[in-house]
């Protein structure tokens, strides 16, 4: 920034701590948001993988002939068709058995899991036939996994919602910064100008017996009253 006007150089250090702080404020809104809305679906998958666990040990023991089998949970789980996806993983990615709408993505992380039966209980958002899916991935014994997943549109849409507030809101507070930045350091800098235009006119027309007002700031004040004490020397 070397050679810019002061004022200038005042407004970008305005706005660039304005944008700073607009930044930090919307990631921790979003964040405090964002976080008991995930944690709400989590708390409702948790309470439902006993459950699912307890029902598989029958399908599992089926012959399923490499086949996908729909809905093979027993009707002690039909009240989560609606609003939950099940589906248990072999060791080698294959879906043994499902239950729901749509199909969960086998990503490299359920694998883990699926091959690990000591592996920890895995978490994610991921995107399940176009729609958004929270899920829980748990370990099985001697090996799998179970996938429980629940359609969290709805809360994705608000999280959206909010971002696009925080960035409507954030773009105009930046630019009310930069109007204010603006103003405040035109007024900052226009005694410096005329300072600097007197003491040229001066020095171009050689008329020693001037002298350069005193502006009310202080820190210029004492620069035209150094301008002014060195045109009493000369004279």
């Amino acid at each position: 920034m070397r050679g810019r006007p002061l004022s200038v150089r005042l407004l970008v250090a305005m706005v660039a701590v304005v944008l700073a702080t607009t930044v930090g404020v919307a990631a921790a809104i979003l964040v405090t948001t964002a976080r008991p809305l995930d944690a709400e679906v989590d708390r409702g998958l948790d309470s439902r993988v006993v459950a699912v666990s307890e029902s598989l040990d029958a399908p599992r023991g089926r012959d399923l002939f490499g086949r996908r089998v729909r809905n093979p949970l027993g009707e002690a789980l039909m009240p989560l068709r609606f609003d939950t996806v099940a589906q248990v993983v072999a060791p080698d990615g294959s879906v043994l058995l499902g239950l729901g709408e749509v199909d969960l993505p086998v990503t490299d992380d359920v694998l883990r899991t699926a091959r690990d039966p000591s592996s920890p209980v895995r978490r994610a958002t991921v995107e399940a036939d176009g729609r958004p899916d929270r899920t829980i991935t748990v370990p099985l014994l001697p090996s799998g996994a179970l996938q429980l997943g629940r359609d969290v549109s709805d809360i994705e849409a608000a999280k959206q919602a909010i971002v696009r507030w925080l960035v409507a809101i954030g773009t105009a507070a930046v630019l009310v910064a930069a109007a204010v930045a603006w103003l405040v350091a035109r007024g900052l800098a226009r005694p410096i100008r005329t300072l600097a235009r007197t003491t040229e006119d001066i020095a171009r027309s050689r008329d020693f017996d001037a002298s350069v007002a005193v502006p009310p700031e202080h820190e210029v004040a004492q620069l035209a009253g150094g301008v002014n004490t060195l045109l009493a020397a000369i004279r």
